[in-house]
């Protein structure tokens, strides 16, 4: 059992309230940041970064969905273990939890980054309002309870309401930056297409972290009800209408079908979760790339407003006395109220892996174990945001390393790793078959090619590309950008 669903059981959640989980995972910490990556990558650059990785990751959120059905798994962890065996497992759930981690210390510091001047400027100065104290105060009575329930589908009512939060912080810190843009007399003077330099580094491991919803996206599939209504409660009505009729008549089949080929077709055709699934992601990433728009309107208006100034959090360069920014500061802290339990959630899910592997003792379904790791995990992760506060840091180290880890070179070994097996498959099943069934005359079906396969390519892709950015963050890591004040 993780996360209180049992792997294989049949899930609960809307397709809605799985769109909203995915769109709550992957947007909004950086944002805050992509003024920062343009400011690194060139204004060019930083939109045919963010437009690549906004392709690919959606693409590995489909093969880990694929692959979850496959293996009848409820974890990224159990994926892994069904597929690559047990050792790559135990890897996997050690830099995932490291990962998530780093991504709540990241979600904590940006808390108190926002609601920290909201208080001064409602109380003033005092010892009670000091960081320091602000901090585990308001995140002790916010985030900590919501890292209680036992599924994601659970705080769906909260994360509705961040995803408005989310429109409203993107308007208002474009409205922001195209004020100051306008009191400069050439804008377009102080900024570059692309920085050649190793500063460009810097904005990778930011959009690959900004983005990314890989650690969620089998939870949100185990969650899922078996048969999603993706389409009727998502797109308008006559679109909808259309492609659940196209869906009924795949069901179908055609009259007069033989019964053994209508059911080689359905055992072949993907299940009906998989499919809505599928449409989840894919719809999730039409809203990811309606917000990549706002990203982009952010990124590029920040830069060209913050051109050598633009700090790891954008809402840093302006004043506190600002009240629409203090309003967007309220925004966004509420936005990582929903985003610290939504990653808290596979953490728990991996501990209990590492803790199963090690020892052999299921604990996941014990409620001593799911309150004692929501207490633990938040206090650790809060004393580390209490003694770092810069953000450029935390995502070099999560977003580049682990990040990459997970996002591109799992996804593109799983894909390698089932290729391969398809291909022994083949050779086996030919040799097996062919003296017995083969008609005279009949033509010989070619077996599945290792190095013609899509899959095979696609997962070397992926795994180059992932061994491409750890080495460019190692690299930006050793030679860092240089820090710019407001």
């Amino acid at each position: 059992m993780v996360g209180g669903l049992p792997s294989g059981s049949p899930g609960e959640a809307s397709a809605r309230s799985s769109i909203v989980t995915l769109i709550n995972s992957c947007v909004g910490v950086g944002v805050l940041s992509l003024p920062y990556a343009f400011r690194s990558a060139g204004w060019a650059g930083g939109l045919a970064l963010l437009a690549f990785v906004a392709v690919t990751e959606a693409f590995t959120l489909y093969v880990l969905s694929r692959y979850a059905e496959h293996t009848d798994s409820a974890t990224y962890s159990s994926v892994v273990r069904s597929m690559l065996g047990k050792r790559a497992s135990f890897f996997l759930a050690f830099v995932l939890l490291i990962y998530l981690f780093g991504s709540c210390v990241a979600y904590l510091i940006i808390f108190g980054d926002c609601l920290h001047p909201i208080v001064l400027g409602a109380l003033g100065e005092h010892w009670f309002t000091r960081r320091n104290v602000v901090l585990p105060v308001l995140s002790s009575l916010t985030m900590f309870p919501l890292c209680l329930p036992r599924t994601l589908d659970s705080i769906v009512g909260v994360s509705a309401v961040a995803l408005y939060g989310i429109v409203a912080m993107v308007g208002i810190v474009t409205w922001r930056n195209v004020g100051a843009i306008e009191a400069e007399a050439s804008p377009w003077a102080e900024v570059r297409p692309f920085n050649l330099s190793l500063d460009c580094l810097a904005a990778i491991p930011i959009i690959i972290f900004g983005m990314q919803c890989h650690c969620q996206v089998i939870t949100v599939f185990n969650e899922l009800t078996d048969h999603p209504r993706v389409l009727t409660t998502v797109l308008p009505a006559p679109s909808a209408r259309l492609m659940v009729e196209e869906e009924e008549e795949e069901d179908e089949g055609e009259e007069g079908e033989p019964e053994d080929v209508r059911l080689e077709r359905r055992q072949s055709r993907k299940s009906k979760k998989l499919r809505g699934m599928r449409r989840v992601v894919f719809t999730a990433s039409e809203w990811v790339g309606l917000t990549a728009v706002g990203y982009s309107a952010i990124g590029l208006t920040g830069y060209l407003a913050f051109p050598h100034t633009a700090m790891s959090n954008i809402l840093n360069n302006f004043s506190r006395k600002d009240r629409l920014m203090q309003l967007c500061r309220g925004l966004v802290g509420l936005m990582k109220v929903v985003s610290y339990p939504i990653n808290h959630h596979p953490a728990r899910s991996a501990t209990a892996d590492l803790v199963r592997q090690v020892s052999g003792r299921a604990v996941g379904g014990s409620a001593l174990f799911h309150v004692g790791h929501a207490a633990v995990f938040y206090l650790a992760t809060l004393s580390v945001a209490l003694c770092v506060r810069d953000l450029g840091v935390v995502f070099k180290i999560v977003g580049g390393t682990n990040g990459a880890f997970l996002i591109f070179g799992l996804p593109g070994a799983l894909l390698m790793k089932y290729a391969s097996d398809k291909a022994v498959a083949s050779r086996v099943a030919a040799g097996a078959v062919r003296p017995l069934l083969r008609a005279d005359g009949a033509e010989e079906r070619a077996p599945y090619r290792l190095l013609t396969s899509k899959l095979w390519w696609a997962g070397v892709g992926l795994c180059t590309l992932c061994a491409l950015v750890l080495a460019l963050t190692i690299v930006s890591m050793v030679f860092p950008m240089k820090a710019a004040s407001p």
